[in-house]
């Protein structure tokens, strides 16, 4: 029988906010209104660099626009010099359950590594 490695590239755990500005981040999980997230960056991380195809924050991707561009940006949210990303996520896609909850993001840069991070969020009843 054949031996096999496989290298483990671990996720890298970033900062982000969901819900940003607001003192609990309720979640209506019927609202077609999306998800407001903001991915910050680092001394050692760009947000910028994450695929916008590989985001989903508690199951759900970005959302879509209706001319077929994804709802993303890059600006310095928390101005500290560095380009963070704005991300409206499909609410109605995200998998949680009830009360409060950690709502995990899972990405991958450009380049293939992971990203990970999580917020804790209210979801509604």
């Amino acid at each position: 029988m054949d031996n096999f490695t496989f290298a483990v590239n671990p996720a890298k755990t970033v900062r982000i906010d969901v819900e940003p500005g607001a003192n609990f981040n309720v979640i209506d999980l019927d609202s077609p209104v999306p998800t407001l997230l903001h991915i910050f960056s680092a001394e050692d991380f760009n947000a910028a660099d994450i695929d916008p195809n590989t985001i989903r924050l508690a199951g759900a991707g970005v959302f879509t626009r209706w001319d077929g561009t994804q709802a993303v940006a890059v600006r310095d949210v928390n101005r500290d010099g560095r380009p963070d990303l704005i991300v409206q996520i499909v609410t109605r896609d995200m998998r949680l359950g009830s009360c409060f909850q950690e709502a995990v993001l899972e990405a991958s840069t450009c380049e293939g590594a992971p990203i990970t991070a999580s917020d804790t969020v209210w979801v509604q009843p």
